[in-house]
Parts: C-alpha cells; structure tokens; sequence
C-alpha cells in the first residue's frame, strides 16, 4: 500500500515529469527552428544540461554542513527550475535561452543524491518496488506532458513560450509537493572533498564498477543528445516531423518504460544485481544498433521500444545501486559521486558527438558505442560473485 512519502514523492515527480520532453527534445527543436542554432549552440546545450549531475556532489558537500532539510533542499532547487523557465520565455538571446533552458534540467539533476537518501529509507527487500511507483508517475507525466506540448507544436507557429510559461508553472507546483518529504538533514554529516577522494582509495569495487559504468555511458551518452537533430535535420535523410519526433523519443519509450518498469523493479529486488546489469548492456547495444543502422521508420521504432525497455531497467539501476553498495550513512556520498561521473561523461561525450555524427555518419558512431558498452560488460563479467547486496541498508 502507497504511503505518504510515497505519495508526495510521486506527485513531485509526475508534475517534474513536464521537463521529460523538453531535455529529450523540444529544447533542441526550439533551438534549430526559432533560433537557427548552429553546431556551436546544439552542443552547448547538450552540454549544460547534465551539468546538474556535476553539481551534485557540491549540493551534497555544502548540505551536509548545514541544518537544511531534505525536502528544502529540493524545494530551493526546483523553484530555481521554474525561475529560469519563464526568464527564457522574456528573451530573443540565443545565449540567456541556452542558459535558461538548461537550468530547470541541472536543478533536476543536482537533486538526485538527496532522493536517493529518501529512497534508502525503504526496507532494502522492497526498495525497488516502491521507487517503481515513482518512476511510473515520471513517465505516466512524460507521457501526458508530451502529448500536450505535441498538439501545441502542431498549431504551428511554433508556441514554445507557452510550452515554458506551462513548464515554470508546474514546476512550482512540484516544488510545493518536495515539502512534504521528509524533512531530515542528510544522514552524511559534514563530508569534504577528501572523503571523496577516500572512497575511491577505500572502496575497490565500487571505483571499479564507476569504471565500468562510465565506458557504458560513453558509449550510450555520445550520441543521446542528438536523436533530435539525426532525426529532423535533412543531412541525415529522414527530416521527420517535430510531432513525429516526440513520438519517436519520448511517447514510444515512455510507453515502453510503464509497462518493463514493473518487472525490471521485480528483478532488481531478487536479481543478482550484476547479471541484471549486463542483461539491461545488452539491450542498450541492440537499441544503438537499430537507432543508427536502422533506414526506416519502422527500424526506428523498434529502437525506441528497446531503449524504452532498456532505460526502465537501466533507470531502477542507475538510482538505486549505492542502496545496495554503499554503507547506510554514506548513500548521499556515493550517489553523488555517482551522479558527478555521470556528468562528466555526460558533458563531455557530446563534445565530439554531433561532430562525430555529422563527418563520420551514424553507422561509424554506432559502432564506437557499442564497443564500448561491450567492453564495459566484459568487466562486470569477473565481479559477478559481489552483485548482491553489502550492507544491511
């Protein structure tokens, strides 16, 4: 039975969802077709975007020295969010837009270490399937959110500044749900950069996996950014329309992930954790395979229905697995080195993924990311034995 964290918590998130098809895609269509951003641009805002994760670990730094509440923490960050949706609605400035359209998804992305405490107060043997509730009000918003934002493009001319004063105005409202979350400070007291350092000094298998995971998320992450761009610019031969693309990238997989989210939260609560893993690796290679060397629509979408499978599980994993690895005080530490490594790659991998993809074509970057992804899952194939949990959380 759902509690009221629970409840609370999937609220947040189904109203937070609305910035799903904005990061994923409408933020990049509004840059090429009302500002006529160039390569320069489009990489910069693939860039700043994930920049929340890199800050994560400073959110967490500076909020453990502090009294502050958790549900403060993330109400302070998600009204920052709707801020910076309606400034980018009073600007011509291609660059006040890159920067405010990027905010809302660093604000999302820095407050994931404290959810993720949230998340540990569960009873480890139903962990995921409690966070399963939160990720279907994600994507059950994803998907409601999407669709509307669809029928406003379809207006034609394109309304984005609607779609962001609409965005700013549930983020208020997501921000009034954070409040009644627990409000405790983080379990982590007074951490520096030092005992950062000393995880990775300390903790061999956890730095190993980080290892693992981010040649994974090189290899997934380089070309992520721009799904948007191979699909509607006609370079690449497809040129699909601005509502087909949101059905390609955030309804089908969005679809997808409501249905394989369930299971994929089943598997992570009884499932060796490193098998599950390199299944969901596995999914992520075919997904990039279709997505790049695939010619038709068709190919497309059966992409998207493998990414969408593949996310679900790979969403359950990426959120949770410091509950299983981390010791109980220290789960915020973890999670937000964590999220800082996925930053990184996640900022630096576009540098030269919309150039990659441009020069060399989809078919070479496919194979550069499914490489990787493969050698990353022969990694985990020696760590087999330590894929169940370590501390009693």
């Amino acid at each position: 039975m759902m509690n009221k964290i629970q409840l609370w918590d999937s609220l947040r998130l189904f109203l937070l969802s609305c910035i799903e098809p904005i990061m994923h895609s409408i933020a990049m269509i509004i840059l090429i077709q009302h500002f006529n951003g160039g390569l320069f641009h489009k990489t910069l805002l693939a860039m700043l975007m994930p920049c929340g994760l890199l800050l994560s670990i400073i959110v967490v730094l500076i909020s453990s020295h502090r009294d502050w509440g958790k549900n403060k923490i993330i109400f302070t960050l998600t009204i920052i969010g709707s801020i910076s949706f309606l400034i980018s609605t009073l600007t011509d400035s291609i660059w006040v837009y890159i920067i405010c359209i990027a905010i809302p998804v660093m604000c999302m992305y820095s407050i994931l270490p404290i959810a993720g405490e949230v998340y540990s107060i569960y009873k480890k043997e139903q962990r995921a399937k409690r966070y399963v509730t939160s990720i279907i009000a994600t994507v059950s918003g994803s998907l409601l959110f999407t669709y509307i934002y669809k029928g406003m493009i379809s207006k034609g001319p394109f309304e984005y500044k609607n779609i962001l004063i609409i965005s700013s105005i549930i983020f208020l409202l997501s921000a009034l749900c954070a409040l009644k979350l627990p409000s405790g400070r983080l379990k982590s007291r007074e951490l520096s950069f030092k005992e950062v350092i000393s995880v990775f000094r300390e903790d061999k298998l956890f730095s190993y996996i980080c290892l693992a995971w981010y040649l994974l998320g090189v290899g997934n992450l380089w070309i992520l950014p721009y799904r948007t761009n191979y699909f509607l610019e006609e370079r690449y031969g497809f040129s699909y329309s601005p509502s087909t693309i949101l059905i390609l990238i955030v309804i089908i997989p969005s679809g997808c992930k409501i249905i394989a989210t369930p299971f994929f939260g089943w598997l992570f609560d009884r499932m060796n954790f490193i098998v599950l893993r390199i299944a969901i690796n596995i999914l992520f290679m075919l997904y990039i395979f279709l997505l790049l060397f695939g010619t038709t629509f068709y190919h497309h979408t059966i992409a998207m229905v493998v990414y969408g499978c593949a996310f679900s599980g790979g969403g359950i994993a990426w959120n949770l697995w410091t509950t299983r690895f981390a010791p109980p005080h220290k789960v915020s530490l973890y999670m937000s080195i964590h999220a800082f490594l996925t930053g990184s790659r996640a900022i630096l991998s576009p540098l030269v993924g919309l150039w990659a993809l441009q020069t060399l074509g989809g078919k070479f970057c496919a194979s550069i990311a499914i490489t990787l992804i493969f050698v990353a899952t022969c990694m985990l194939l020696p760590i087999l034995k330590y894929g169940r949990i370590r501390f009693e959380n």
